[in-house]
């Protein structure tokens, strides 16, 4: 019986544990379905956000958005809420593995290949979602401080390559036109052009950054806000092609203006001498020309001319000389250079010669205006009353009433002329030196004194009616023994036309020796071969005509050589015969 109680008691023992642990085991089943059922509801909900912040990562991936914004939206709206809802991440996978724990224990159950399914799913979307945002904000911050470093990278060397271009626009500045200068000037230009060299290499890093930069903003659909960059680098580009292009144009410039400052420094030595003493000369020349005589007015005058004409011949050393200067000037040429300085003094001077030199031409012609009408008035005057002159000879030799009818017209119109000689004299004493007035007088005494002389001359010549009863000078009959006949022999007539002959030629190459600026010289010389061609001319019709000799006898080619010589000359002396 106590044995049987013990047993009984035991079994009993037994029951209450094993109904203690039934109960157990149905209070761990229901948890364990009730967090199942959770597990499952809350797996549901985390994967429709998962899925929601998926759709918005991708709607923000296709739309563009400044930098700044869509970081702001992929911080604080999905990876903030990513991080927030970590914790339901690691409850559903600490679920999900205790599920699977409680599932992997009966072999016959499906539901662990599920839950597994389900973790793996669980644990790809929440990575994926945050590494990929996550991912595109450190890919934004990146593009974003790389533009900034771009900028400052393209900024500084924009700035550098403004200081080489002020370099090589800066003007060329030689010392001294000498090998020695130019080749300073070169060296200061190859440590110019080794800058450039490098900063060559710095530009096209940045072009080459600048395409990764834009191929990045492409593929993170920031196409837009990485063409910005683009204004800048052409901008940097075409300043760097610039600035090359500049540094070679430079060192050609650099030596094309050596050269040209070593012409105009020649020209400028050369011109120099010949300059001082134009002005040297055109100072003594205005100086003389207020206070000179009128036969110095003349030399004076004479004298500027050649100046003048001596300015005009070295023209085009002038247009020359200004060429190169113009073409200094235009290459940023300095304008304290020393040759630049004295190619400037130089043109000024030059350019103030020839002006000064016209008006010293202009103050002569002024002076002499008066006297040289009134020497032109004298000369014409001697010419007409030697022409007068020659023609009453011969009419004092043979009568002829018309001649003589002539004669005295020609000597009414040489006293208007000595009118208005005489009134011109009048001018010229208001603009003549004291010293001048002396040979004026003399002038007007030399036509005055001729045209009385004359004028006596034809008033005493008799008419031919009155000479019929005088004794015979014009035939020689040498048959008559009772006429008086009072002609020279023809020997003497020969020797006389002889000696014209000779007075004429010395007369004649006097004239043609004569420059063409002594006008008041030569118009005397031709009043005075005039008079002797018409002495000639009476001699040989003497000779032939009343002596009864022949043309070869009364030297006919002398006298036909000497007023074919005499025409010839007047031809070419032409402008100061009398009108």
């Amino acid at each position: 019986m106590k044995s049987l109680n013990h047993n009984m008691w035991n079994m009993k023992k037994q029951y209450d544990h094993i109904a203690q642990r039934i109960s157990h085991l149905m209070f761990l089943y229901h948890e364990y379905c009730t967090l199942y059922l959770m597990f499952l509801e809350r797996y549901e909900k985390f994967i429709q956000w998962e899925t929601y912040l998926s759709e918005v990562f991708e709607r923000l991936s296709k739309t563009y958005m400044e930098p700044k914004q869509l970081l702001y939206k992929l911080e604080f709206e999905l990876l903030n809420e990513t991080n927030l809802k970590r914790s339901e991440y690691d409850w559903l996978l600490k679920t999900g593995e205790e599920l699977l724990s409680v599932e992997g224990t009966d072999p016959k159950s499906g539901k662990s290949e599920d839950l597994k399914a389900k973790l793996n799913h669980l644990k790809y979307l929440y990575k994926f979602l945050f590494e990929s945002v996550r991912e595109r904000c450190e890919k934004i911050k990146s593009i974003m401080k790389t533009k900034k470093e771009l900028f400052e990278n393209i900024e500084s060397s924009r700035n550098i390559l403004n200081e080489l271009e002020t370099k090589l626009s800066a003007p060329i500045t030689l010392k001294d036109v000498t090998q020695s200068a130019l080749d300073t000037l070169l060296v200061d230009h190859s440590a110019i052009s080794r800058q450039i060299d490098e900063q060559s290499g710095v530009v096209s890093q940045l072009l080459n950054t600048s395409e990764l930069f834009l191929t990045d903003c492409e593929g993170n659909g920031l196409r837009e806000y990485g063409e910005r960059i683009l204004v800048r680098l052409n901008i940097l580009d075409a300043k760097w092609k610039q600035v090359i292009e500049m540094c070679a144009l430079k060192k050609t410039k650099i030596i094309a203006t050596w050269t040209l400052l070593g012409q105009v420094d020649k020209l400028v030595h050369d011109q120099e001498q010949w300059l001082s003493a134009q002005e040297t000369k055109l100072t003594d020349l205005e100086a003389q020309a207020t206070s000179a005589p009128l036969h110095t007015l003349e030399v004076i005058r004479g004298d500027a001319l050649d100046v003048q004409e001596d300015i005009g011949a070295r023209d085009l050393l002038l247009e020359t000389l200004e060429s190169l200067y113009t073409e200094l000037s235009a290459n940023y040429l300095t304008p304290d250079m020393r040759v630049f300085q004295n190619a400037h003094s130089l043109l000024t001077a030059w350019y103030a010669l020839r002006p000064r030199c016209s008006q010293l031409v202009s103050l002569l012609n002024t002076l002499l205006s008066p006297w040289q009408e009134f020497s032109s008035q004298h000369s014409l005057l001697i010419i007409l009353l030697s022409q007068i002159d020659a023609r009453l000879t011969s009419c004092e030799l043979e009568p002829d009433n018309t001649e003589l009818e002539e004669l005295k017209d020609l000597l009414k119109v040489a006293q208007g002329d000595i009118k208005k000689a005489n009134a011109q004299v009048k001018k010229v004493y208001k603009s003549c030196q004291k010293t001048d007035k002396g040979m004026i007088q003399n002038l007007v005494k030399e036509y005055e004194n001729l045209y009385k002389d004359l004028y006596q001359r034809v008033n005493s010549v008799p008419t031919a009616k009155e000479k019929q009863v005088q004794v015979s000078t014009l035939r020689f009959e040498r048959d008559s023994s009772v006429q008086v006949d009072t002609l020279k022999q023809p020997n003497e007539y020969l020797r006389d036309l002889k000696h014209a002959l000779e007075t004429c030629r010395q007369k004649l190459d006097t004239l043609a020796a004569l420059p063409n600026n002594k006008k008041k010289q030569t118009l005397q010389t031709m009043a005075a071969c005039q008079a002797s061609i018409e002495e000639i001319k009476h001699l040989y019709s003497l000779l032939v005509e009343q002596c009864g000799l022949t043309p070869d006898q009364a030297y006919f080619n002398e006298v036909q050589a000497i007023l074919s010589e005499y025409g010839i000359v007047r031809a070419n002396r032409k402008n100061f015969e009398p009108r």
